[in-house]
């Protein structure tokens, strides 16, 4: 096979792509992941790794948080891991959690119902970022629906479950009485490892 006439100009470098830096919520939604996974692995270690990363992201160490309550919740858990407190961090962490999702909840039906589009948005990609966080996956159909509607009838499991297998109960968890299920976040009565249970079903009347 002929190559005459081809010059060397003719060449062209390969080129990689710019690396794309994750913003700073992604960084927070990542760490807060590796300590949901290291404190149910109980992985004590790992996980004061993470909350060490996490506070790091606030002044004076006080983490990602800007409501005071759960500013005392973040260094309540820093102070079990430094213990070395498995079973105090957890529960900690399910106070959390726990406050913190229902949060979420409540900003994006302020501002559904008061037709904030933009508020709305940007209330539900918060409100994804910390689910994921959570959960380790996105939350479903069902729950957004759930949430659009804004009623107190019990989202369905399955799309929205989250925390599949998982069966560690929070005494702190939202929706007093509800019971352990294989599906996590999903009808009104079942909970997950944070024991949130139903954020749009009867465990929990979500005032807006």
């Amino acid at each position: 096979m002929s190559v005459n006439g081809i010059s060397a100009n003719s060449f062209v470098p390969f080129q990689t792509a710019p690396m794309v830096q994750p913003s700073r919520r992604q960084s927070e939604d990542q760490i807060a992941r590796q300590m949901e996974q290291a404190l149910q692995n109980g992985d004590l270690t790992g996980a004061e790794q993470a909350y060490q990363q996490l506070a790091a992201f606030g002044p004076n160490n006080s983490g990602p948080f800007k409501d005071a309550s759960r500013q005392a919740e973040f260094q309540a858990l820093g102070q079990d891991l430094q213990n070395g407190d498995l079973a105090a961090a957890q529960s900690d962490n399910s106070t959390l959690t726990a406050s913190l999702l229902k949060h979420d909840v409540q900003v994006a039906m302020k501002d559904l119902k008061a037709g904030d589009t933009q508020g709305y948005n940007a209330a539900m990609t918060n409100l994804k970022g910390d689910y994921w966080a959570v959960y380790g996956q996105q939350p479903g159909s069902n729950f957004l629906q759930g949430l659009v509607n804004g009623n107190n009838g019990p989202s369905s499991a399955g799309a929205a479950g989250a925390g599949s297998g998982n069966s560690t109960v929070s005494t702190t968890g939202i929706g007093s009485g509800s019971t352990v299920g294989t599906t996590g976040i999903g009808s009104g009565s079942t909970v997950g490892t944070t024991g949130i249970g139903s954020l749009i079903g009867a465990g929990l009347n979500i005032q807006a």
